[in-house]
């Protein structure tokens, strides 16, 4: 006895052709789909963020924003020319040692703005930079006052960043919302001062404590 159809029979033969344009069908309108299907907020954060934890110098930052960040210009950073080589190399390696975990992403109504909740496990370079500055500032005025030279007072700030970011873990834990927008086809960050905070727990709170010092350094009008 045979359950098949019998490839001879018209019944058949027509079913066997109706099968095949189902399965062709499918298989040309899921290779449709995922050619055409938006890309997401989420992918566009964590493109951004191995480049930086990778301190990949090649890759094109500007392209993941929608216009310049304009807040980053104060933040002594690990490309700065007179800031010595052993701070660059130390500086550098305490804040390319992060972890992050996407949390959430949540696309708006009419899908050309997104939110992306990114936690943050990072340095705490906040605490680290205001040690080394707080204590560099009184040592070099006593080292300056006392006669020592420009190399002196150099090898002396290398040291106490050295000393200040000795025990530093990775123990810093922050939860912020970064804010996306959809153009051109592709999701971006928002450039500006709109993700400040995204920056400022990137860096392990070094925005803020920058911040805080101008301020109470900033001579107050009457």
């Amino acid at each position: 006895m045979s359950y098949g159809y019998n490839g001879n029979d018209e019944q058949g033969e027509f079913m066997r052709k109706l099968l095949i344009s189902l399965v062709l069908g499918s298989i040309i309108l899921a290779g449709f789909s995922a050619c055409t299907s938006k890309p997401k907020p989420e992918a566009a954060v964590k493109v951004f963020l191995e480049a930086f934890k990778k301190g990949d110098e090649t890759f094109d930052y500007d392209k993941m924003f929608d216009s310049e960040i304009t807040f980053l210009d104060d933040v002594p950073l690990t490309n700065d020319d007179e800031t010595p080589v052993e701070i660059q190399t130390r500086a550098e390696e305490l804040l390319l040692n992060f972890e992050y975990e996407v949390v959430k992403a949540v696309v708006a109504e009419g899908g050309n703005t997104a939110v992306v909740t990114v936690k943050f496990t990072t340095v705490n370079m906040g605490d680290i930079f205001y040690k080394f500055f707080t204590t560099y500032i009184t040592k070099a005025m006593e080292a300056l006052f006392g006669g020592a030279t420009e190399e002196e007072v150099t090898a002396m700030a290398t040291d106490l960043f050295l000393e200040a970011s000795k025990d530093a873990k990775i123990d810093k834990l922050s939860t912020v919302d970064i804010e996306m927008i959809f153009k051109d086809k592709v999701w971006l960050i928002k450039g500006g001062e709109t993700n400040k905070i995204m920056f400022d727990a990137l860096l392990g709170g070094m925005i803020t404590v920058i911040e805080d010092m101008q301020e109470t350094q900033t001579p107050q009008a009457y």
